[in-house]
């Protein structure tokens, strides 16, 4: 019984884990193939009855939103819309803006990160209402699957 649960989780766990991708990589505006070093997954098996989706890795820098520099700064599309960053600079493919007046120090300039991204908009919502809705039709399927009475 708790051989057939486990494995219901993970296949429904694994439709949500697609969902949830696709839907962090959209509000952060990255491709898909981007964020795939920056997720953890944790699968159920029978001691452990449960799927968990951990978002991991840092924050992608500015320059993984298709930033170009213009007169004006650099413009990029960080979560999906296009933003002018006056001032900004690329030097060696990264974006910077001075501190100061000085020629140094300067600041790195950061985008969206996946694990922020997880907790905002509808991702919490698509994962909580997909495990609710096809878990029990599952696990059901499952069941007569192995128990044919």
């Amino acid at each position: 019984m708790l051989k057939v649960c486990a494995w219901s989780l993970n296949q429904v766990g694994d439709k949500l884990r697609t969902q949830v991708k696709r839907q962090t990589a959209k509000q952060l505006g990255i491709p898909y193939s981007k964020t795939e070093a920056s997720w953890k997954i944790d699968r159920a098996n029978p001691g452990r009855l449960e799927y968990k989706i951990t978002g991991t890795g840092k924050t992608y820098g500015l320059e993984q939103f298709g930033a170009r520099q213009f007169s004006y700064g650099v413009r990029a599309r960080p979560w999906g819309r296009a933003q002018k960053f006056a001032h900004a600079f690329m030097r060696k493919a990264l974006v910077y803006v001075r501190t100061t007046a000085e020629q140094y120090p300067l600041h790195r300039m950061w985008g969206g990160s996946v694990p922020r991204e997880m907790e905002r908009d509808s991702v919490p919502y698509v994962a909580a209402q997909g495990m609710d809705k096809e878990l029990p039709d599952v696990i059901d399927k499952k069941l007569t699957q192995f128990m044919p009475f």
